[in-house]
C-alpha cells in the first residue's frame, strides 16, 4: 500500500507539472523560438515631457545607494521625487556597477554628448560637502549648471542582492531594485524615469517571462546581469529613442 502510495503522490506530481509544460512548449511555439524581443516584468520607464527639447551636454552624476541612516523601518524616500521604496542592506559598492552599466547603455542609444566623469565628481564632491544647507532637488541642478549641462541623470540604489548557487542551481535568485530621474536643469523638471524591481523567478513560477527566460539561456542571472536587462528595457522608451533631444 505504502509503494501504491508513492505512485500515486508522483502520478499527481507529475500532472501538475506536466500541463504547466504543455503550456510553455505551446508558448514557445507561438513566439518563434524566443527571438521575440523580452518584456522584463518589475522594469518600467515614464515619459513625462514630450516636447521637442534640444539638450546638448548631459551629466551622469554618481549613482547612490540607501545609506543606513536614511533607512527608517527598511524602508526609504527618494530625495528627488519622495517615493517610498523597501530596501535591503547592501555589501560594497555596486551602485558604480549600475551606473557604468547605464553609461555604457545609455550611448548605444544615440551618440550623446557625456560630460567627463572627472569633471562631475569634482564639482559633485565640492556641492555635497554643502548639501545640508541645499535641498537635493536645487543642490541637483546648481551641479548642473556649474557642469554647463542641459540634463543631469540621478540615479538610486535600493537593493543589490546576488545569487545565490549556481547558473543552472539557486538557493537564493539575484535581486535588484534602482530608480533614475532625467532632469532638466533649466528648471528642475524631471523629463523621465526609469527603475527597476526585479527577483527572477522560476519559469514554473512564472510561464509569462518565457522570452526573457531564453534570452538568459534558462540560466539564473547575477545581479549584474539583472541590471543590465532592467537598464536594458527601460532605455527603450528612454527621450532618445524617439525625439529630438540630442544632436
Amino acid at each position: 500500500m505504502r509503494e501504491v502510495g508513492n505512485i500515486k503522490i508522483q502520478s499527481i506530481t507529475f500532472f501538475r507539472y506536466g500541463y504547466r509544460l504543455f503550456f510553455v512548449l505551446i508558448l514557445a511555439a507561438q513566439l518563434g523560438g524566443c527571438r521575440q524581443f523580452a518584456t522584463l516584468e518589475g522594469a518600467k520607464a515614464t515619459l513625462y515631457d514630450t516636447s521637442e527639447v534640444t539638450l546638448n551636454a548631459i551629466a551622469v552624476l554618481p549613482f547612490r545607494q540607501a545609506s543606513h541612516e536614511d533607512v527608517s523601518g527598511g524602508v526609504v524616500r527618494c530625495p528627488l521625487c519622495g517615493l517610498i521604496f523597501q530596501v535591503d542592506k547592501i555589501s560594497g559598492r555596486p551602485e558604480e556597477v549600475v551606473e557604468d552599466i547605464f553609461m555604457d547603455h545609455l550611448q548605444r542609444v544615440r551618440r550623446v554628448h557625456l560630460i567627463p566623469s572627472e569633471k562631475i565628481k569634482t564639482v559633485y564632491d565640492s556641492a555635497l560637502s554643502g548639501a545640508n544647507k541645499t535641498a537635493y532637488p536645487d543642490m541637483i541642478c546648481r551641479i548642473g549648471r556649474e557642469l554647463n549641462a542641459d540634463a543631469v541623470v540621478v540615479g538610486h540604489l535600493y537593493r543589490f542582492r546576488q545569487r545565490v548557487g549556481y547558473p543552472y542551481s539557486v538557493k537564493q535568485p539575484a535581486s535588484v531594485m534602482f530608480h533614475i530621474h532625467f532632469v532638466r536643469v533649466i528648471d528642475g523638471a524631471v523629463i523621465w524615469t526609469g527603475d527597476l524591481d526585479k527577483t527572477q523567478k522560476s519559469l514554473m513560477e512564472d510561464v509569462l517571462q518565457l522570452p526573457f527566460f531564453c534570452r538568459g539561456k534558462g540560466r539564473w542571472l547575477t545581479a549584474e546581469e539583472l541590471a543590465e536587462e532592467g537598464i536594458r528595457e527601460i532605455l527603450k522608451n528612454f527621450p532618445a529613442t524617439g525625439k529630438n533631444y540630442f544632436h
